[in-house]
């Protein structure tokens, strides 16, 4: 026992090997990769009722993981991990001063599972093979959804994969949808810059044009954006670039010669709420095929004619290649000056496009939304940066971005984010949750960093950089005009991609590499923080699920539907969903008073959701108590100015009365007919 006890508080010997059989930790990779790779048919795993469960079972196999190898990440990666581990702390700590505390406490769980599942893999990767490994389970995922979209689109439903003119099944997001499809897209470059097979480098280039077909085909700017950061990053920062640069040049050439058929589908009609003809739809994406077809056999006759004269060069291709940096220099110059010539005057036309985006324009019928300004994205950002000059240290609260937006809004698009993952966690989290999620990005892109320099002295190591770097940039530029963050099968593939950018270097011991090996005591700790973790996380998600019973439950059976959520709200107090549920529930047993009251109850938590004041002024309604309905209509109008029917109810008794007479009314007033 004298033996025993320093053992157990001391852990084990620092020469100790901590790794784990490749075989297992591979197989969980792959998985972890494929899921996230598959999640889009799972809309993204979006909703707590299924991620909620992921995040349980990964927080059980971190700790398992843990005891096994009775080690932790050290240095940069776990600054990595700790910064999204505090920055979901942080967020739970703001349902003190949030006016929604379920919107915080969602956040917060969903920002721990977020660094859970980067523990998690950073406790798995080891080496490059288990990189590749990742990798390529993500990415086989990604091309095992665009193909199933591409029999759809060519099937006799493909209309049905569309919101209005742009494509958003089966995520169900336009915009996710697209940075979706980029996600896969540099692991299949780096496939195609680094394979010397020239039918495997074909394929890998084909594939890649058919992802960029599908993202144009989703019309969204952020995803172009995200494109030009993460290329321009993957040009300048890291060795290989003049065979990088030619394998885009190769695929950004095929998409321009589809880019007719394919903007058919996503401009040509004159109404963008109709969706596209099924024959629109085929035409664009047969031409896709083929254009992807085209660049796979350009590229793989390249890679083979390339690869068999360097190979025939004493310097091994020296010359060649001071030639392709000559001859890429000379096109860049060309295309600047044609852009330049093309544009006619293009300070004025960025002038106008900047014009349109302060102002708010939206994005004339027709047109491109690649090359417009026009659209919302202004007014979401003013406001989150309006919120964190008035709580820069705090925030809002973590999810409370609607807390004032429905006052402050200058359109009538109904939002819940910021739509900026920057300007989100300054609002809502103010400066501590901005430094404490920079500290996670900020070890990404010093990880990132040294396997730059890495990558120069040995390139085998540059297409696991170039594909985790470019994933990793296509997220976090998309991410930050938009709400990519929040959809954790997407983050999932981006926090897979700063895994391997953390992973540790190969000069280090592969055994004990990036891991401090820590006291069994210390694990204990670690047991204690895993439940409460746990604990977190699960009581949520089963008055998710319990609140999902009762809304099936709410037509056929509105008593088994009260008990469902009454049981729900027992588990999380703070949802004013599931108060609403309640309402509904006493509203169809005819127990009004008791239905009035569960809405006063959600107004007595969220008394600047206006929600709840038009659900009350629905109820009062309903029972005839007009003049209090009005009263109700009226803090409702107040907290959403730019609801028209709102103010119409709380302003026009006469039509307050005809929705009293003929409830369906309601449905014209709401639409302003």
């Amino acid at each position: 026992m004298d033996i025993a006890l320093p053992r157990f508080l001391s852990g084990p010997d620092a020469g100790a090997e901590l790794r784990l059989p490749a075989r297992p930790r591979q197989v969980l990779l792959l998985l972890g990769g494929l899921g996230c790779g598959i999640s889009p048919a799972f809309f993204g795993y979006f909703d707590l009722s299924v991620w909620g469960p992921i995040g349980i079972g990964l927080t059980v196999v971190a700790i398992a993981l843990l005891f096994a190898r009775q080690a932790v990440p050290s240095g940069v990666r776990a600054a990595a991990v700790l910064g999204l581990l505090g920055f979901g702390v942080w967020c739970l700590i703001s349902m003190g001063w949030a006016e929604s505390g379920d919107r915080a406490l969602t956040e917060g769980d969903r920002w721990i599972t977020y660094g859970v599942y980067l523990l998690v893999l950073l406790l798995l990767v080891a080496d490059r093979r288990d990189a590749e490994v990742l990798l390529a389970g993500a990415t086989a995922g990604v091309l095992g959804v665009a193909g199933y979209e591409v029999v759809r689109l060519l099937g006799s439903d493909g209309q049905g994969q569309f919101s209005g003119t742009r494509l958003a099944e089966p995520l169900g997001y336009v915009n996710g949808l697209g940075g979706y499809f980029l996600l896969g897209f540099w692991p299949l470059i780096a496939v195609a810059e680094r394979l010397r097979r020239p039918l495997g480098a074909g394929v890998a280039a084909g594939a890649a044009t058919l992802l960029a077909s599908l993202v144009v085909l989703t019309d969204s700017r952020g995803t172009l954006f995200a494109f030009a950061v993460s290329a321009l990053l993957l040009l300048t920062a890291l060795p290989g670039r003049n065979r990088r640069a030619w394998v885009l040049i190769v695929v950004v050439a095929a998409v321009a010669l589809a880019w007719g058929p394919l903007t058919d589908v996503t401009q040509a009609l004159p109404n963008p709420i109709a969706n596209p003809a099924e024959d629109t739809i085929r035409h664009g994406i047969v031409t896709a095929l083929l254009v992807a077809a085209g660049a796979g056999l350009l590229w793989g006759l390249a890679t083979w004619g390339v690869d068999s004269l360097n190979g025939r060069r004493p310097d091994g291709g020296a010359l060649p290649s001071r030639v392709s940096a000559a001859v890429l220099a000379a096109l860049l110059v060309v295309a600047v000056v044609a852009g330049l010539v093309a544009a006619k005057d293009p300070v004025g036309r960025i002038s106008t496009q900047y014009e349109s985006f302060t102002k708010l324009e939206p994005t004339v019928n027709g047109a491109s939304r690649f090359t417009s300004g026009g659209g919302n994205r202004y007014d979401y950002w003013r406001i989150a940066w309006n919120q964190f000059t008035a709580h820069p240290l705090d925030g809002l609260g973590a999810g409370n971005f609607d807390r004032t937006y429905y006052l402050e809004r200058r359109t009538d698009e109904d939002v819940r984010q910021a739509h900026s993952i920057e300007l989100q966690t300054l609002g809502e989290t103010g400066l501590v949750g901005a430094v404490l999620l920079g500290s996670f990005l900020g070890a990404v892109f010093l990880g990132a960093w040294r396997w730059a320099a890495v990558s120069r002295a040995v390139p085998e190591e540059i297409g696991v950089t170039v594909a985790a770097l470019g994933t990793f940039g296509v997220w976090l530029a998309q991410t930050s005009v938009d709400w990519l963050h929040l959809i954790p099968g997407l983050t999932g593939i981006a926090l897979g991609a700063a895994a391997l950018l953390l992973r540790p270097r190969s000069p280090e011991p592969a055994g004990r590499a990036g891991l401090r090996p820590v006291p069994t005591l210390a694990l204990l700790f670690v047991l204690i923080l895993g439940g409460l973790a746990i604990l977190f996380v699960g009581r949520p998600t089963l008055a998710e699920h319990l609140r999902s019973v009762a809304q099936r439950e709410l037509g056929s059976s509105p008593s088994a539907a009260l008990e469902a959520t009454n049981e729900s709200l027992s588990l999380n107090p703070d949802s004013v969903q599931g108060y609403y549920l309640r309402a509904a529930s006493f509203a169809r047993l005819h127990a009004y008073a008791s239905a009035k009251r569960s809405l006063l109850e959600a107004i007595e938590r969220e008394p600047h959701n206006y929600v709840s004041w038009a659900l009350l002024g629905d109820l009062l309604t309903r029972h005839g108590a007009l003049d209090a309905a009005q009263v109700a209509y009226g803090h409702a109008a107040v907290l959403n100015p730019r609801d028209r029917s709102l103010k119409l109810l709380a302003s026009n008794r006469a039509a307050l009365e005809e929705v009293y007479r003929d409830p369906t009314s309601a449905a014209e007033i709401s639409t302003g007919s």
